[in-house]
Parts: C-alpha cells; sequence; structure tokens
C-alpha cells in the first residue's frame, strides 16, 4: 500500500487505504451479526490494525508531508493508542469509547491528509497530519486516565 503512495499512484492509494479502511470497520460487524466473531479473530484484526496503520503513516513520509521524525511520532502514538487499551482491558478496565480519536477518526484524519495531498494543499495536509498527532497522544492520555482512575479505585475497595 505504502508503495503506491511512493511510486506516486496517490489516487490508487487512496482507493486502496479507503476499500480497505471500509473492509476493516465492516468485518467485526459482520463477524458480531453473524455470529462468527471469534478470539482469534479479533486478535488478528487488532495486528492487522497496526500493520495498516504503520503501512499508511510510512507513507505519509514517502509522499513528503511527514519527516521521518514525525512519522516515528505518529506510528509510535497510534501503538500506544492500542496498547493502552489492550493493556488496561487485560487488568479488567473498560476501554471502549475512551479517548477523542479512536480508530475510526484517526483513519477519517489520514484520509484527509492524504486527499489534501492528492489536491495539492500541502499546508491543509500538514496541518491535517499535526491534528491528527494530537488527537493520537490526547487519546493516549485520556486512556491512561481512564485506567488510572479504574485501577486505583479498584484497588481501594479491596
Amino acid at each position: 500500500m505504502a508503495l503506491l503512495a511512493w511510486t506516486g499512484s496517490l489516487p490508487s492509494f487512496l482507493a486502496v487505504f479507503t476499500l480497505a479502511s471500509l473492509m476493516d470497520v465492516l468485518d467485526g460487524y459482520v463477524a458480531r451479526k453473524t455470529g462468527r466473531v471469534s478470539a482469534f479473530g479479533a486478535f488478528l484484526d487488532s495486528t492487522l490494525d497496526r500493520v495498516s496503520d504503520t503501512l499508511t503513516s510510512f507513507a505519509l513520509m514517502l509522499v513528503g508531508v511527514a519527516s521521518a521524525y514525525e512519522t516515528i511520532f505518529l506510528v509510535l502514538g497510534e501503538y500506544l493508542v492500542s496498547y493502552t487499551r489492550a493493556r488496561a482491558e487485560s487488568l479488567g478496565v473498560k476501554m471502549a469509547g475512551i479517548g477523542i480519536a479512536e480508530r475510526a477518526e484517526r483513519l477519517l484524519l489520514k484520509f484527509s491528509v492524504f486527499f489534501a495531498i492528492l489536491i495539492g494543499a500541502s499546508i491543509v495536509a500538514r496541518a491535517v497530519l499535526w491534528v491528527l498527532i494530537l488527537v493520537t497522544y490526547i487519546t493516549v492520555l485520556q486512556r491512561v486516565a481512564h485506567a488510572y482512575r479504574s485501577l486505583t479505585r479498584a484497588t481501594r475497595r479491596e
């Protein structure tokens, strides 16, 4: 996917990115509606989400909208959003809906960055990139704060 962006095929990249994002949103919904939810399916979905996050963030660097440092900073934030949820949930903390930028919101912002590049609005692309980075880290902080409140409350009860 990132290769499409790097080779200058930004319209093709956007088409693949859009299709992959829609499939990501729909797969869990279809699995729940058809009763085909599995623990391995959830694990695989989360794992492939991290691959997708990394490739699309790398593509931001390949098309010149993000520096290597910004790309690393964004990927780290994306992994922390996922990790804070997974670790808190492993400790019994409900994390659904915690944070202003869950995966769907971040995908939409990333799409907006690529679309801005496609139409030649590089200043807009850079601004949206930094909004994406900011809301990613705000989400991490919101999840850490929620986990802290939930876990310290549970400890006080014991």
